[in-house]
């Protein structure tokens, strides 16, 4: 009921038990691969399980980014 009227809906309801809205390694380096990696001053990374964290910033580390972040939770980074 919306606004005191029935409503037809003509849809199919599922449930989905995970969904990811971020990109995952592929799609990140991707996106970075058109940056130059002396360029780019620091890298943050802030979502995702400690261990992929870590094997992201090997990745990265080897293709010449530097600088790569992996900050704690709660902590602050003051420009």
């Amino acid at each position: 009921m919306k606004f005191g009227k029935n409503l037809v809906v003509n849809a199919e309801v599922k449930t989905m038990h995970a969904y990811s809205a971020h990109g995952d390694y592929q799609e990140m380096s991707a996106y970075l691969s058109c940056q130059d990696p002396l360029k780019v001053k620091e890298i943050f990374l802030v979502h995702g399980k400690c261990d992929v964290q870590q094997s992201y910033r090997e990745k990265l580390e080897a293709i010449g980014f530097k600088n790569i972040r992996i900050p704690a939770k709660d902590s602050e980074y003051l420009v």
